[in-house]
């Protein structure tokens, strides 16, 4: 896969699991997504990776949502390491 420049991750599996749900798509197919607070968390994670404004828009849109979740966000970004990068935002956007 390295000669085909294609990046491998891996993460714990307890972690991979952390945040997983299902929706259902505009065809009715069940689908495995993420939550938005795992999202958020993964872009965090990514920020450094991603176009600064959609960074910003993304934090913006979820610290401003009424139905944003910051008790399970927090419990995430402690799971994944990321607790004080998230207080960050939070302190900031919220």
């Amino acid at each position: 896969m390295r000669k085909k420049k294609i990046q491998v991750r891996t993460r714990k599996e307890d972690l991979y699991e952390l945040g997983k749900t299902v929706v259902e798509s505009g065809y009715g197919n069940q689908i495995v997504v993420y939550d938005r607070e795992r999202t958020v968390c993964d872009a965090v994670i990514n920020r450094k990776k991603m176009d600064v404004q959609m960074f910003q828009t993304a934090m913006k849109e979820y610290m401003s949502d009424s139905g944003r979740r910051l008790q399970v966000l927090i419990r995430y970004a402690e799971k994944l390491g990321i607790r004080d990068e998230m207080m960050k935002y939070a302190e900031v956007l919220a």
